[in-house]
């Protein structure tokens, strides 16, 4: 390479359409997926926002930590990932983990292993490569784990609550918020069936939207034609693992297995939907509820 700043530069903030969204997202879901390596994925993560008292952004888990070798030979390397043969978890690429730079110059890791806590500071220098130095290693009493804190601007304190409540909107365990509140939707379901929701739309779109663990993406309507009319959308979930996304997870990257599995899924919805009608008009004692059981399911769905 020949000028290995302005790459770090391109991988760190130009690859995200949003930063701010970018850095909630992969520093939550780090947290979420050390849960899971801890073996307590049940466990919420502790997100703090940004307020005038105190302008960080913060996310704590309460995972194994992060080790002085991970530091050295996973956290501060482009490309280099302990989760890529996982399932399980989210990361993979080994570049989120250095998306604060994309909006900051500096930041934050307090990282906690029985009984220490190390303190690092990322600064990013004029090589464009970014610094990580150790500040302080002291004792502690607090649990394992690892906290990132991100310096917010006062203007953009409301991003940052939109943007986290954004990227856990879904999640089964909700992560603890702390320095305000956060309303999230309601998802009650109009109908649903094996690994799919129809549900009310919130803000006026429709077709299918795919949760991968819990991460909202759009579905393109090239790969399937809209069940709904304008009423209702529809969820399809997914595992990690069973669609791509691209490398700066902001989208499916729609390969030949992603498309496989998003087709064979909405086949789902369409054969579970068909059946529904066919169960509700079957039960009908008389051709009159017939029709009034099948209106019932169609106005619901606003078809």
């Amino acid at each position: 390479i020949g000028n290995l700043g302005m790459i770090l530069d391109i991988l760190r903030s130009k690859l995200y359409s949003n930063i701010k969204l970018a850095i909630c997202r992969e520093y939550s879901c780090n947290a979420r997926d050390a849960h899971r390596e801890a073996g307590k994925p049940e466990l919420p993560v502790i997100i703090t926002l940004p307020t005038w008292i105190n302008p960080n952004w913060s996310c704590r888990d309460f995972g194994p930590g992060i080790s002085p070798d991970r530091i050295a030979n996973v956290f501060v390397r482009y490309g280099v990932s302990t989760k890529r043969d996982s399932n399980d978890q989210v990361g993979a690429f080994g570049i989120g983990a250095k998306s604060a730079f994309g909006y900051s110059a500096t930041f934050t890791v307090n990282t906690f292993i029985d009984g220490v806590k190390r303190s690092y500071a990322a600064v990013m220098d004029d090589s464009k490569c970014g610094k990580f130095m150790l500040l302080s290693t002291t004792p502690t009493t607090e649990e394992n784990g690892t906290e990132i804190v991100v310096p917010v601007k006062n203007q953009d304190f409301y991003e940052f609550v939109k943007e986290t409540t954004n990227v856990t909107q879904h999640w089964p365990v909700k992560p603890v918020i702390r320095g305000g509140t956060i309303a999230y939707n309601e998802f009650p379901a109009l109908l649903e069936g094996t690994n799919w929701k129809a549900v009310k739309t919130q803000n006026g779109s429709r077709g299918y939207k795919a949760i991968v663990d819990g991460i909202e993406y759009p579905v393109p309507p090239t790969l399937g034609s809209y069940l709904f009319s304008y009423g209702s959308e529809t969820f399809l979930y997914f595992k990690t693992g069973e669609v791509s996304i691209s490398a700066n997870r902001e989208l499916l990257e729609l390969n030949e297995k992603t498309e496989k599995a998003i087709q064979q899924r909405i086949a789902v919805v369409e054969k579970e939907l068909e059946q529904n009608f066919l169960d509700a008009v079957a039960s009908a004692t008389s051709f009159l509820e017939a029709n009034v059981r099948l209106g019932q399911i169609a106005g619901t769905l606003g078809l």
